[in-house]
């Protein structure tokens, strides 16, 4: 069985876990700027590779990209 029929719809997984990015965003920049670990940038850039990447990676059904 495909994984993107295992973990359950892309779209949906995608969608929560924007929200839980979102309801992280300020703390977790603050945090990061406090110890100079990462800029409002910064964040933005990793926050979309794991956007872009993480559940695709994951897929093998090779419609996910």
């Amino acid at each position: 069985m495909p994984l993107r029929q295992r973990v359950g719809d892309l779209d949906r997984n995608l969608a929560r876990l924007n929200a839980r990015m979102t309801e992280i965003q300020d703390s977790l920049i603050a945090e990061c700027a406090r110890w100079g670990y990462r800029t409002p940038t910064n964040w933005e850039d990793a926050a979309q590779t794991i956007r872009t990447g993480l559940f695709f990676a994951l897929c093998t059904c090779g419609a996910c990209g």
